[in-house]
């Protein structure tokens, strides 16, 4: 048992992790540290790549004010 986020978990969820999740905080990772996932500007970008973007910047957001929060 082990805690995450202020909540209690049991066993190994890397089971759970699959290559796009895996991709796409890479994405995030690339983005945070200002450079794009591939090369020109946003034009050039893959758009799964630009939404995924978008969703995992609002729900790391939302993590955040939570935490702020509580």
């Amino acid at each position: 048992m082990w805690e995450f986020d202020g909540q209690a978990m049991t066993g190994c969820h890397v089971h759970k992790v699959t290559q796009d999740s895996l991709h796409y905080l890479q994405v995030l990772n690339f983005l945070e540290n200002g450079v794009l996932p591939e090369a020109g500007g946003l034009n050039d970008q893959y758009e799964y790549d630009l939404i995924m973007i978008g969703i995992g910047g609002s729900e790391r957001a939302a993590i955040q004010e939570n935490r702020n929060q509580g």
